[in-house]
């Protein structure tokens, strides 16, 4: 529906926009749970606890430690990229049950809600903030870096 809504029409308005929410709910608990699925899947494929020396040592202070661990937290985040895009196309092909609905009492040419032109359905960005979230490697990682690169700066001479 394009242009001002016609607030004449309650019963219309409340339907359709009642059904925009639920459809924008919908895909948001989806994308939520895809994403917590993934980030799990991550976290144990790319496992990096930062409170164990097995896993800090392989990034040690050095320039090429440091090298190593930005090269694989950013293939990580590539990788998360990729996840979201993939999971999105997969979420996007569920038959939804409501496109085509004309609401209640629907105005003369209104030709039914279809999913698609609702913005938050085709957005990834639900699916990557649980993948984000949820991956504690990831996050883990980042935090040893974080750790790395304060230490290494040089100390103050002393006057």
């Amino acid at each position: 529906m394009k242009g001002n809504p016609n607030f004449s029409n309650i019963p219309f308005e409340i339907s359709i926009r009642g059904l925009k929410l639920i459809t924008i709910g919908v895909y948001l608990a989806l994308g939520g749970v895809v994403g917590y699925i993934f980030a799990q899947l991550m976290s144990k494929q790319f496992a990096f606890d930062n409170t164990l020396t097995k896993y800090t040592d392989e990034y040690p202070n050095t320039i090429k430690g440091k090298a190593d661990l930005i090269s694989n937290i950013l293939f990580q985040l590539a990788m998360t990229g990729i996840i979201a895009y993939v999971a999105r196309q997969f979420i996007q092909v569920i038959p939804w049950p409501f496109d085509g609905f004309k609401g209640i009492n629907p105005p003369k040419g209104f030709k039914g809600f279809y999913r698609d032109k609702i913005t938050e359905s085709k957005s990834p960005f639900p699916i990557m903030y649980f993948i984000m979230y949820y991956n504690t490697s990831l996050k883990n990682k980042i935090e040893h870096l974080t750790v790395l690169l304060n230490n290494s700066a040089l100390p103050l001479p002393k006057s």
